[in-house]
């Protein structure tokens, strides 16, 4: 019997299809294909970091400057003192200039950075009664700014305000203090 061209042409095809699904079929059961899966997400996975890498070192003069200059800002801390008691008084205090009151002050946990120390402060605050001169949001926006000039960093995604009429203010915060310890070298 002699098969046309068209006919052998239709066994080819059949038979490299036979062929393609059957070597999926033994892949999968083998497992090769989920690796190779695998090993692509792992690959696109270093080239992301590789990319992170190189942006990082093309800004490295750029962050270098940055973190010097929050090194010399970062105010100084006597390696005997605790400092979150220290930070929290600190706290205090340019909340009292402001005419906002601290009711609960807790400090977070104290990361090290080199010789940079980070220690986030959460406070539950509330503005004291008006005088006719200055509002509650006015009181808040000084102490934003005695913040600032102190060297503080104030996370405003942890800024919470709730108004009580007459420009009554209360809310929480956090104040993320930057500082070394003295006698800590870079």
């Amino acid at each position: 019997m002699k098969l046309n061209t068209r006919e052998l042409v239709l066994v080819w095809i059949t038979c490299v299809a036979i062929l393609f699904v059957g070597t999926i079929i033994v892949c999968r059961q083998l497992g090769y294909v989920d690796q190779l899966r695998d090993n692509l997400d792992e690959i696109q996975a270093i080239k992301d970091e590789m990319a992170a890498n190189r942006d990082l070192l093309t800004r490295r003069n750029e962050l270098q400057a940055r973190l010097n200059d929050i090194r010399s800002r970062a105010r100084s801390i006597s390696a005997d003192a605790p400092s979150d008691t220290h930070l929290k008084r600190l706290v205090d205090g340019l909340a009292a200039q402001n005419n906002i009151a601290l009711s609960d002050r807790r400090a977070g946990t104290e990361m090290k950075y080199a010789d940079l120390r980070v220690l986030p402060i959460t406070c539950r605050w509330e503005t004291q009664p008006p005088d006719r001169k200055r509002g509650g949001t006015d009181w808040l926006v000084g102490l934003l700014t005695t913040f600032q000039k102190h060297q503080m960093i104030l996370d405003m995604t942890k800024l919470d305000i709730k108004s009580h009429g007459q420009e009554r203010l209360s809310g929480t915060f956090t104040v993320t203090c930057i500082y070394r310890k003295e006698g800590e070298d870079q």
